[in-house]
């Protein structure tokens, strides 16, 4: 069934039509081309291939047979992009990808026939484009092996790189001795640092979102002996050191921590929570936030704001888990 086409998508279509193309004119569909998974002679496409052949399939065009004549050029690929799919596993237990597409046709008499096949789905979608990996077997191969060439070991990793692991992407700030320290490149949740609204709510040690993070979130997405502990300061913005230090898997930075890495840090699109209270006396409920200007800014532990963990890892565990890996497009 053809896709409702939006503006932004009509543009795109529009940058490859010699002339401008109105929505009805056009049967959009989007089919998935290839994956990371284990094919029948025991191969596979690495991320950093998929992301290569995202770009290298912008513009083709699918086609029925052998014969690369335009009359048998039927659909024209416009839009790319690699799909990551965290609840399911390829047969190696790779978290699964498979790179997806947007199609368009033209919609002409010669083939209404054609669409009503797709829409009903007598016709497979992957059959318009599937001799196309012969077609351009040269590119493919050329785009695989420029992955491969590009992708750096994690043991290599240095502060600034972005690495995934186990379907989240992380930001290297820091590497020490056998160890990366890292903050989520994005929001992973919306929460409240406290679920209470009362005098030391913004202590970390008794917080709802350290007791989250270190349960439900590090349960579901770390596997044992990747995290090593890390102890976390909770000194006041004021000095004021109460609330003394803790000790966690899965933490947030500390305002200290983020002033020194504001230039590696991932621009957020939210406010984004840190464990440094505003004070430890009094009407002791303010967080430090940043904004996503990049300044800091109180705000009350009570209001959800966004979260971005930060773990210390153990390399040594990463270079031989198969789930991590640097993204060098970053």
């Amino acid at each position: 069934m053809s896709e409702t086409v939006s503006g932004e998508e009509l543009e795109k279509i529009n940058g490859y039509a010699r002339e401008p193309l109105t929505e009805d004119k056009v049967f959009v569909f989007r089919v998935a081309l290839c994956d990371n998974n284990i094919d029948r002679d025991g191969e596979k496409f690495s991320s950093g291939a998929l992301r290569k052949l995202a770009e290298l399939f912008k513009g083709r065009t699918g086609i029925f047979d052998h014969d690369p004549k335009s009359s048998k050029q039927t659909a024209r690929i416009f839009d790319t992009w690699v799909e990551t799919l965290p609840e399911k596993t390829t047969t190696d237990g790779e978290v699964y990808r498979r790179l997806m597409a947007k199609a368009y046709m033209v919609r002409t008499a010669s083939n209404s026939d054609l669409i009503s096949e797709i829409q009903s789905g007598i016709m497979d979608i992957k059959k318009i484009i599937n001799n196309f990996v012969e077609a351009h077997i040269d590119e493919i191969e050329a785009a695989i092996h420029s992955a491969l060439s590009e992708e750096k070991s994690i043991n290599e990793i240095k502060a600034g790189d972005h690495f995934e692991y186990k379907g989240i992407e992380w930001v290297c700030l820091d590497v020490g001795n056998e160890t990366v320290f890292a903050v989520t490149a994005k929001v992973i949740a919306n929460m409240p640092f406290s679920d209470k609204l009362e005098s030391g709510c913004n202590n970390w040690r008794t917080s709802s979102l350290r007791k989250w993070l270190n349960g439900e979130f590090f349960d579901k997405n770390f596997d044992k002996g990747v995290l090593l502990a890390n102890f976390s300061t909770l000194t006041a913005d004021n000095g004021d050191d109460k609330y003394g230090a803790v000790e966690d898997y899965v933490t947030l930075l500390d305002c200290n921590q983020y002033r020194r890495c504001r230039k590696l840090m991932p621009k957020y699109g939210d406010w984004v929570w840190t464990l440094t209270p505003h004070s430890c006396n009094g009407d002791a409920r303010h967080v430090h936030i940043i904004r996503q200007s990049g300044d800091l800014e109180r705000n009350i532990a009570f209001n959800p704001v966004g979260v971005a963990p930060a773990c210390l890892f153990n390399l040594n565990y990463l270079s031989s888990c198969w789930q991590a890996h640097i993204i060098t497009h970053k």
